[in-house]
């Protein structure tokens, strides 16, 4: 049996290789009017996605499985942009998770007034995201 000391910097080294090999995208949908809490959170409902227990993040599962995540809101605030984040290590390949982040941004954007923003706010267009 390895010692601990050698146990704990094996462990190191995978952490480090699984972080620097995790994948993570995201859409981003900024809003040209702030949306009221309550009407986001409506429209969130609406679409499929579900509160978390922070009460600050919406989740979107398939088949009881968490697909992808918003980034933490303020409930407080009304809701000026909303960042969808998807973990491609952490979902089944034929649930077409991005596919499926990118449908629910341009829905959320039409239906709320905003567009779809890479990370620097300039407008996405279909070519770009292809």
């Amino acid at each position: 049996m390895p010692s601990v000391n050698t146990m704990l910097k094996s462990a190191k080294e995978l952490d480090a290789m699984a972080a620097e090999s995790d994948i993570q995208l995201s859409i981003n949908v900024l809003f040209d009017e702030s949306c009221p809490w309550g009407n986001f959170d409506a429209l969130m409902r609406q679409r499929g996605f579900k509160l978390a227990r922070s009460g600050r993040q919406y989740e979107f599962y398939s088949n009881g499985n968490l697909i992808f995540n918003s980034t933490d809101l303020d409930p407080s605030k009304p809701v000026t942009q909303l960042t969808l984040l998807l973990e491609v290590p952490l979902v089944a390949q034929e649930e077409r998770a991005f596919e499926r982040m990118l449908a629910e941004g341009v829905e959320i954007a039409q239906a709320a007034n905003g567009r779809l923003v890479d990370d620097n706010g300039i407008n996405l267009s279909e070519g770009a995201v292809d």
